[in-house]
């Protein structure tokens, strides 16, 4: 850089002299522009010579204000942060606070189009196949499983289809045979009994080897009608006929404390004793033998798998309550064994078929005779005797009495004391009415669950001057036959 200068200020020196022998004006204005190319020339010397150091102080100062620069910015981004984390810190509470979770909504996978197709189609198939089974299969007429008659198909008329009945009979009619319908309840049966359970279609394993059935109550104060308004009702509308009521307490009273632990089953006696208390209350002759059955319950008074009372059960009530009908019976009676193979309808229902077997018994006059005709209305049949023989070698045995159950009996004896007993009952009254017959002239039968005869013709046109209601209190809890009879 000292070269270059001294170089310029020779090359300045010979123009100075060199202007000598110029004009005055034009040596003035070379003088002029030299001074100030000098001048130039010497600040861009000086700007030259101090460039390094500028560069170097800029270099440091750019580097000094950038470490500056990001330190703050740093600190300001840590404060922000910070800050900003705080205030979702804040609103993550207050969303949580206030945050109620949306249902979660389940997916429901719809089926393809081939598969809803197929699923049409085995539907189909079995509906087909149920409907052809119906036409070919017989129908059957009883249940060995459930121990019953089955109902068969009804005949049209029109006075059965303006009483009702038809229908009625048709829909059982369905219900009873459904193809393949006993192979259904003997594999749910069967099922049931296997699992081990002490309840079975709601029949329970008891204690001492009984089985017994589950009693349900109503509600009566549902303001429906039921089987003791009906009761009352009848009272009520046929005041002329003198009306008692014997409701008889079933195994599920008298043997309450063998159920086994864990059974649920409503207080069958509190509702017996209300619904007698009523009836009492409204006028009708109400006869109690609870205290007759739990005063012999050490006794065989019930079968062990059926839900009826033995014999001997039915001629201890009748003794009970002989007095109250103005009986004074001087017929003396002989107990024979009919069967020792017993197998009631509790036991087929169930399932539980390792229960032993029960003794079948009948109460005959020493005679060995009853003088009477029995008369079977809808049947057109006449036999001289209660009893069918032949009914022990069939599926229940305790249809020995009368053959089961029949719309409308009629039964004369010998007797001639102008009484004439109608009797509305239940299967429990089978094997008590023979233990009447000698006590009235005729005793008519009506069994209101088959019988759909007007009953104020049937007491008009046989004459009744009594009238006994004889049902077991399971049966009397859930009938709907009375006060249909009845009209309600």
């Amino acid at each position: 850089m000292a070269r270059d200068d001294n170089n310029y200020t020779q090359r300045s020196r010979r123009a100075a002299s060199s202007t000598t022998r110029r004009s005055p004006e034009r040596a003035a204005s070379s003088e002029r522009r030299s001074a100030s190319s000098s001048t130039r020339t010497g600040g861009e010397a000086r700007r030259r010579s101090d460039a390094p150091a500028r560069t170097r102080n800029d270099a440091a100062s750019r580097r000094s204000g950038y470490s500056e620069g990001r330190a703050r910015s740093e600190r300001l981004e840590r404060s922000g942060r910070s800050s900003y984390a705080g205030r979702d810190d804040e609103r993550r509470n207050r969303r949580q606070r206030n945050y109620t979770p949306e249902p979660v909504q389940p997916q429901v996978q719809r089926p393809a189009l081939g598969e809803l197709s197929m699923l049409a189609r085995i539907i189909c198939g079995f509906i087909a196949v149920i409907f052809v089974l119906g036409l070919v299969i017989p129908d059957a007429e009883t249940s060995d499983t459930e121990n019953r008659s089955l109902q068969t198909l009804p005949q049209f008329s029109i006075s059965s289809v303006t009483s009702g009945r038809f229908q009625e009979e048709f829909q059982d009619y369905i219900s009873d045979q459904f193809p393949l319908r006993t192979l259904w309840a003997d594999v749910q049966v069967a099922t049931s009994s296997l699992a081990g359970g002490f309840e079975s279609n709601d029949v329970y394993r008891c204690s001492g080897g009984r089985l017994m059935q589950k009693f349900t109550a109503p509600d009566l104060t549902s303001g429906e009608p039921n089987a003791a308004d009906a009761v009352y009702n009848f009272a009520l509308t046929y005041n002329w006929v003198y009306t008692r009521a014997l409701i008889v307490p079933t195994a599920a009273s008298v043997y309450s404390d063998t159920l086994p632990a864990g059974a649920t089953m409503d207080d069958e006696a509190t509702y017996l004793a209300n619904v007698q208390e009523w009836l009492f209350s409204q006028g009708v002759d109400v006869m109690d033998v609870s205290g007759v059955m739990q005063e012999h319950r050490d006794e065989d008074i019930y079968y062990r798998t059926d839900h009826h009372w033995t014999s001997y059960g039915a001629y201890l009530a009748f003794q009970a309550v002989a007095e109250h009908m103005n009986i004074s019976s001087t017929t003396s009676y002989d107990e024979v064994l009919l069967t020792k193979n017993f197998s009631g309808s509790l036991k087929s229902k169930s399932g539980y078929f390792f229960t032993s077997d029960d003794e079948l018994s009948a109460y005959v006059p020493e005679s060995g005779t009853f003088n009477c005709i029995v008369t079977y209305v809808d049947e057109q049949r006449k036999t001289s005797t209660p009893f069918e023989p032949e009914a022990l070698d069939g599926s229940d045995a305790y249809e020995v009495f009368f053959g089961g159950n029949y719309p409308l009996v009629r039964i004369e004896s010998t007797t001639q004391n102008d009484r004439v007993l109608l009797l509305i009952k239940d299967s429990y009254a089978n094997c008590f009415l023979p233990f009447l017959i000698d006590q009235y002239e005729k005793i008519v039968v009506v069994d209101p669950r088959y019988c759909y005869d007007d009953i104020g013709s049937i007491i008009e046109s046989e004459g009744v001057t009594e009238a006994l209601f004889l049902y077991n209190a399971s049966t009397f809890a859930s009938d709907t036959s009375l006060t249909a009879m009845m009209g309600l």
